[in-house]
């Protein structure tokens, strides 16, 4: 397991360890807890000899995005029980069908602009982000990438996802909102998990004339053929790498002229 992951899992057991000890010390304190109290210093005493993230069975290393969404895991998928393997193919349906849940109605109109995507992952669950807002007569669209895989990459796309709807009720600039979303998931999210997105904001109004440059995934929104004009703006970066940093604007290419060859990124 990485290092980065092992360091956040021991501060992560650390925390859990706690508060179980402060919920312990309250008199009517569910008996249960001590037996989740065993498991926390269980683990903690496997990251002290190295043997943290090894299945009990086989010896061989547990799903990483597994243990990031429960560190206190014993066994790798091929040696779950018949009943374990149906609860983890239930969380995995419930958590797709609320991955689904999150994405915009695939046929969206907003602001002149007529915008349609094809959304699949490659797991059941995945890191892959895609949305489309419509805020003050304007269409946001961001697509982007969550890094790592499975559970853990799909809980922070959910939590991408609720960043950006919370600041579209705010009336920031392009570049202001998206320093805003960098600095809450750094503050969220642990060492070495990040997004690549592009964010674009496209509106209906009057010159200068041009269509979007680029959307690097799936949502790619037109104009409508009634709009007689709109402008858009994309930028382009990384989320979550660094606490602050500055935003590159993509040149938006005239409707006259040839399409963009490709967005600038930062």
């Amino acid at each position: 397991m990485a290092t980065v992951e092992q360091t956040y899992l021991h501060s992560e057991l650390l925390r859990r360890r706690e508060r179980l000890q402060t919920a312990i010390s309250v008199p009517a304190a569910n008996a249960s807890l001590a037996g989740l109290l065993k498991q926390v210093d269980s683990a903690l005493e496997q990251m002290d000899r190295g043997t943290y993230g090894l299945c009990e069975e086989c010896h061989e290393s547990i799903e990483p995005d597994r243990l990031l969404a429960d560190p206190l895991l014993r066994f790798c998928v091929d040696h779950l029980t018949s009943a374990e393997r149906r609860a983890l193919e239930g969380d995995l349906g419930l958590a797709a069908r609320i991955q689904r849940g999150l994405l915009p109605r695939q046929e969206f109109s907003a602001a002149g602009w007529n915008a349609r995507y094809h959304y699949e992952p490659l797991g059941v669950v995945s890191g892959d982000y895609c949305d489309l807002i419509e805020a003050d007569g304007v269409l946001n669209f961001l697509v982007g990438d969550v890094a790592g895989k499975g559970v853990a990459a799909s809980m922070l796309m959910s939590h991408l996802h609720a960043t950006f709807r919370s600041l579209m009720g705010v009336a920031l600039a392009p570049a202001q909102l998206l320093e805003a979303a960098n600095r809450v998931f750094c503050e969220s999210t642990m060492a070495g998990q990040y997004a690549t997105l592009v964010f674009g904001r496209a509106s209906a109004r009057r010159p200068p004339r041009s269509t979007p440059t680029a959307c690097r995934k799936r949502a790619i929104p037109r104009a409508k053929s009634t709009a007689s004009s709109a402008s858009a703006r994309t930028l382009a970066g990384t989320t979550g790498s660094l606490p602050s940093r500055c935003w590159k604007r993509a040149s938006a290419a005239s409707a006259n002229s040839p399409p963009a060859r490709r967005a600038p990124t930062t």
